[in-house]
């Protein structure tokens, strides 16, 4: 979910940039590359999935109708697979996509479907699309991301709120053959209110996730949860407002060792810098606080673990760039807490204002895309 809109700005075909901006320590060695270019406001592209040899680019404002597409992008071609409609197919997908053992694509929308609070649906390589699931009232509705897989074709996901009772949220769980069911009712209490986020499972099998609080029950702040196989819903940490923010609203991710990293990017009701935060064995601790000028402002996509074992992520302004906020970065920070911008957009050939998912592809690269309508990639 997006925290700030910035106008697209001009984009322009293929280039090499190189641009490494240290915050702490020496610059990154990590390469930047334009690998495709949209012209001025037709694509607003969120990175989805690698996989299939193609990456999977979610744009949820754009398409045929207005309500959202899914492309596939490949040797630096890209097609469209779907453009939603609005109606019982859904409308303004969400970034994550989950690619299934048959190569389709899993996901969510935030709108449409039978009962209007958004859907699940599978998508083939060659752009069929079947509606899995139709959000309403009684199971939740609304998620404000895709799924997180499970074994044996399983998915697992969150309705931001709605649920006839008493109405705050709910997890759920899929299959690939359109089976749901819901895993848990919030009760705007100790467990929190609203998941404005998705879930990520661990190893074996336990969520994690957030809830915003938005000033409700007893986790107003918002707080950090897990869903155990078990059953059991645990609170792992509860907002303050202070460095930590409140009200998060980017999905979780979990490191190697099974420690939860996430970032921060609202504080007394409105936007701040932002911080990174972690929850280990210890607890939870404030990994990098954001200056809001070369290291960025406001995080506002989830963490990347990339294979190198260095988390991922963007800002949407920050770094440098005309204005006050600057353009955006794309930042790195290592299990010891270690932050490096690696790089800062220029509102140039590179982009401006990224959106928020990053995707590593079999290639080891990492992908993301931009507001001013370009998709990137950083070799690490």
């Amino acid at each position: 979910m997006r925290a700030v809109f910035f106008p697209a700005l001009t984009a322009v075909p293929i280039i090499a940039i190189v641009l490494g901006l240290a915050v702490t320590g020496p610059a990154d060695a990590a390469r930047f590359r334009t690998v495709y270019a949209a012209t001025s406001g037709s694509l607003d592209p969120e990175v989805g999935a690698a996989g299939n040899g193609a990456l999977y680019v979610v744009d949820p404002v754009h398409g045929a109708y207005g309500q959202g597409a899914v492309f596939a992008l490949k040797a630096r071609a890209l097609n469209l697979l779907y453009s939603f409609t609005g109606g019982s197919d859904g409308g303004t997908p969400n970034r994550r996509l989950q690619i299934g053992a048959r190569g389709e694509l899993f996901g969510t929308t935030r709108s449409g479907g039978a009962g209007s609070g958004g859907t699940i649906f599978r998508l083939t390589r060659t752009g069929a699309l079947t509606t899995l699931y139709a959000f309403e009232s009684a199971t939740g509705v609304i998620p404000y991301d895709g799924l997180a897989e499970g074994p044996h074709g399983t998915f697992f996901g969150t309705a931001s709120q709605g649920a006839n009772s008493p109405g705050n949220g709910t997890i759920v769980s899929g299959t690939a053959a359109g089976g749901f069911s819901v895993l848990y009712y919030f009760l705007s209490m100790q467990d929190g209110h609203c998941p404005f986020t998705g879930v990520v499972r661990d190893a074996t099998g336990n969520l994690f996730g957030t809830t915003v609080g938005f000033g409700f029950g007893g986790q107003p702040q918002g707080s950090v949860f897990e869903y155990t196989v078990a059953g059991q819903l645990n609170t792992l940490y509860s907002f303050t407002d202070g460095e930590d923010g409140e009200w998060p609203q980017i999905t979780p991710t979990l490191d190697a060792a099974g420690n939860v990293w996430g970032v921060s990017a609202v504080q007394n009701s409105g936007p701040y810098a932002g911080a990174v935060w972690s929850i280990e064995s210890s607890g939870f601790s404030i990994r990098h606080a954001f200056g809001g000028s070369g290291d960025g402002w406001q995080p506002n996509g989830p963490l990347l673990l990339a294979r190198n074992g260095v988390l991922y992520g963007t800002t949407v302004g920050g770094g440098i760039g005309e204005g006050s906020s600057g353009y955006g970065t794309v930042f790195s920070i290592t299990s010891s807490g270690a932050f490096t911008t690696v790089h800062a957009f220029r509102g140039r050939r590179d982009g401006a204002y990224p959106t928020g998912g990053l995707v590593q592809a079999a290639d080891g690269r990492i992908y993301g895309g931009t507001q001013s309508g370009t998709i990137f990639a950083i070799t690490p």
